[in-house]
């Protein structure tokens, strides 16, 4: 396990009789502080072939700062993994795969076989570090959007209960931020879109994810009209794992 040491002195004196001589101070002693390191190969992942049973809800507010209502749309989705030495394997119901690649010593790349697309965070982290920063291109209401993403690590909880009260234990906070713009004609009419996303995702070691959530904010402002706000917040928790 790689260990990042940080040396803190502190200082000792020793007093010598009653005689004239000046006391002599000790050199300071130099204390080890060890600040842990993860492998989220070990997290991300589950370590044995599984399908895991995922909840997934959604809210939604018309006002930024109206409180959240839940929404009609409650789904279920199945991610199936098949894990090898150096490469896990995911379906997700049948209709998308994707390959996390951990062969590599520094990285971990997320590899969407639809898209050919690749998606590198750093392997061994420790709380704060940030493991993942991009410029993204994407679609946001049918307009060509791009965004600014950093994902950090931001806490590690020896406990962490789910939404259906389960508990799992040694668990990886992740927190990611995406901060988006997005210009075009929508019915013939100019609009200009700005919005943020906020994502946290917990990952349990040998399982993988367990919970998220996604709150995404945006004002959409249509030729001349006033801006309208909106937020969707989605919210996964897995409820069943059952080994393959």
């Amino acid at each position: 396990m790689k260990m990042i040491i940080v040396f803190i002195p502190f200082l000792a004196f020793i007093f010598i009789g009653c005689s004239d001589r000046e006391t002599t101070p000790i050199q300071p002693i130099e204390q080890e502080e060890i600040i842990p390191v993860y492998d989220m190969a070990q997290y991300v992942v589950p370590d044995i072939n599984v399908s895991n049973l995922y909840q997934q809800k959604e809210f939604e507010k018309s006002d930024i700062d109206a409180r959240y209502r839940e929404s009609n749309v409650t789904d279920y989705f199945d991610e199936t993994y098949e894990v090898f030495s150096d490469i896990v394997k995911i379906n997700i119901d049948n209709e998308y795969e994707f390959d996390y690649i951990i062969s590599g010593v520094d990285d971990i790349i997320l590899h969407d076989i639809l898209t050919d697309e690749r998606y590198i965070t750093t392997r061994v982290v420790s709380v704060r570090d940030v493991v993942a920063s991009d410029i993204e291109e994407g679609v946001v209401n049918g307009l060509d959007s791009i965004s600014d993403y950093e994902c950090t690590i931001l806490q590690y909880l020896e406990d962490y209960i789910v939404d259906n009260n389960t508990l799992y234990s040694d668990v990886i906070h992740k927190r990611c931020t995406k901060i988006y713009t997005a210009e075009g004609d929508i019915y013939d009419i100019n609009t200009y879109i700005e919005g943020t996303s906020n994502e946290s995702y917990y990952y349990a070691k040998g399982i993988g994810l367990v919970s998220s959530t996604i709150e995404d904010c945006k004002s959409v402002t249509m030729g001349t009209n006033p801006p309208s706000d909106s937020c969707l917040k989605t919210e996964t928790n897995i409820v069943y794992i059952k080994p393959n």
